[in-house]
């Protein structure tokens, strides 16, 4: 069974992922209940893209691309340890996304 998980109306009043193309801004909260409280999901993109836009033609570019507005947002970040990457989900905090990781 999945868990609930809330999304905060400050998601969408947020100045920095406005900026963020729609179909960018539609997959963060997607992202965030992928990574689970541990807020770090695997970055797989053909997974992401099963999950989150099963309906959509979108190749796996231009996901991509929309996963790097993300980070350029400071929604997300991307770690790699050994071989494999990961994206780490931000927490928004009153005045934006905390950063919670050294880059």
């Amino acid at each position: 069974m999945q868990q609930a998980t809330k999304v905060k109306l400050n998601l969408y009043r947020h100045q920095d992922l406005a900026r963020c193309a729609p179909l960018a801004r539609y997959i963060f909260p997607g992202l965030k209940i992928l990574a689970g409280s541990g807020r770090r999901l695997r970055y797989d993109l053909a997974a992401i893209q099963a999950e989150l836009l099963p309906y959509e033609k979108i190749d796996l570019r231009a996901l991509e691309a929309l996963i790097d507005e993300l980070v350029v947002a400071g929604a997300i970040c991307k770690e790699k340890e050994g071989q494999r990457e990961y994206l780490v989900i931000q927490s928004i905090g009153p005045n934006g996304f905390a950063k919670d990781h050294d880059e």
